[in-house]
């Protein structure tokens, strides 16, 4: 965030944001707001899956573009050990993926969910969004 400040632009930061503390460093470090994703997924009011959830809790994500052709971070899974040099790209990775999980699922497979999550996904806390959002207050 220091680096982006002196360029006069309103920053947001995202990532590893879970709690006030997370906000207030944000802020003391030029952001103008923060930004909260992966700790929402726990909440009751997330679509996330049970499988999604308990991935969430195990706390290991990498950096892929198996499941939609473009990088993203996801929990660790079994669509994760695909290599990412061995797909198309977007948006045929992403519709095949998406077949893929819908036919494992069918099967009860639940490995080959597109289970995104960011690197402070551990710290994620399965509580209403509205307590969340108390919670992230500076």
């Amino acid at each position: 965030v220091e680096l982006l400040v002196p360029l006069g632009l309103p920053v947001i930061a995202a990532g590893a944001i879970m709690d006030a503390s997370d906000t207030r460093r944000a802020l003391a470090a030029g952001a103008v707001a923060v930004q909260c994703g992966t700790g929402f997924l726990l909440a009751p009011e997330a679509a996330a899956t049970p499988a999604h959830r308990k991935a969430l809790a195990r706390g290991k994500t990498v950096m892929t573009s198996a499941i939609s052709g473009r990088p993203a971070r996801c929990c660790i899974n079994d669509f994760t050990a695909i290599p990412d040099a061995e797909n198309p790209g977007y948006p045929v990775t992403y519709s095949a993926g998406k077949a893929l999980n819908a036919a494992a699922t069918a099967k009860a497979i639940t490995g080959y969910g597109a289970q995104w999550a960011g690197t402070g996904c551990a710290r994620a806390v399965a509580r209403p969004a509205a307590d969340t959002v108390a919670t992230l207050a500076p």
